[in-house]
């Protein structure tokens, strides 16, 4: 068991084109507080392309890569992620699984490809605007050329406007 803390918040803006396509635009504003009290600011834009697919009544697909632009602490181009997820949808609550990885764009790790992540997320809708979900995380980094994973739980808060 870690106590390390992780504060997210990620204002989305989403763009539907059309034919299941859309585009996504947003920050992304990260602390994270590892062993200790010093904590580490992330501060980040993000762009990129989506695409579902409703396979079934109730059930959907969906495809998206993020790239990710780091304002603070430094300005580059920081990594993209692909992830892929299958998502159900019973009445007011949902049930998701999904993959992501994280490829690197700065050349600086030691791995394009650095980072998997798999996601299980259980949502219920509160109400037309309100969602409160909790989940599973396990996240596996290539660290000194060896993969190694660890298991996070997870709370999420979204609002819909």
């Amino acid at each position: 068991m870690s106590d390390d803390y992780i504060y997210l918040a990620i204002p989305m803006y989403k763009r539907n084109i059309g034919h299941g396509f859309s585009v996504v635009g947003g920050g992304y504003f990260e602390s994270v507080q590892r062993t200790g009290n010093q904590w580490n600011d992330v501060r980040s834009v993000i762009l990129g392309p989506v695409y579902q697919y409703v396979p079934w009544d109730r059930w959907s697909i969906v495809s998206q890569v993020k790239m990710y632009y780091q304002l603070a602490p430094n300005a580059d181009w920081d990594y993209y992620r692909p992830r892929m997820s299958i998502k159900h949808v019973f009445h007011s609550f949902s049930l998701s699984v999904e993959d992501e990885m994280r490829v690197d764009l700065t050349g600086e790790r030691e791995a394009d490809f650095f980072r998997n992540r798999i996601f299980i997320t259980g949502k219920k809708k509160i109400n037309s605007s309100m969602v409160l979900g909790l989940g599973y995380i396990c996240q596996s980094d290539k660290v000194n050329g060896r993969w190694g994973s660890f298991n996070v739980l997870h709370t999420v808060l979204s609002y819909i406007y």
